[in-house]
């Protein structure tokens, strides 16, 4: 019937905004290789722990793409839409985390919106890390596996 037609219109086009939205804000993924050459030189436990952080953090960038793009592919009938892509489109409808996502990012009760602003904020805090070495405050809550950079530093 048309009403349910325009329904689902408007719902592609609401998901179609959010995954462009989203993609726009996905930071690139960093380049370990060359964080590692950097530290190479004076590697301590806590460079050690920035490079962990950083394959976690490339990890979930990977798959939060990965998701994005066939999720475009499928809205545009280039790919199909399966099971987990629809879980994934349920939940960035519904402006929650996709558990997708929640399995390769830090353990987090926040919204997507909410989620997403804690992404950019961890992603300075490494890119300040990773270029300028060490910051002198660390932001425990901003990092994948905070135990880990702890108990590095004792």
């Amino acid at each position: 019937d048309e009403d349910s037609k325009e329904v689902e219109t408007s719902r592609t086009e609401i998901i179609q905004d959010i995954v462009s939205d989203i993609l726009g804000q996905i930071p690139r993924q960093y380049d370990i290789e060359k964080v590692r050459k950097a530290y190479q030189i004076n590697i301590t436990p806590t460079g050690v722990v920035l490079i962990q952080e950083l394959e976690l953090f490339n990890t979930l960038i990977h798959h939060m793409k990965r998701h994005l793009m066939l999720i475009k592919e499928a809205i545009s009938g280039d790919a199909q839409m399966d099971e987990v892509l629809e879980v994934v489109v349920d939940a960035l409808f519904s402006g929650r985390l996709p558990d997708e996502w929640r399995r390769f990012a830090p353990e987090t009760c926040k919204s997507l919106g909410g989620w997403m602003e804690h992404l950019q904020k961890r992603n300075q805090q490494y890119k300040y890390w990773s270029l300028s070495g060490e910051p002198l405050v660390m932001w425990l809550s901003g990092l994948h596996v905070p135990r880990s950079y702890i108990t590095a530093l004792i």
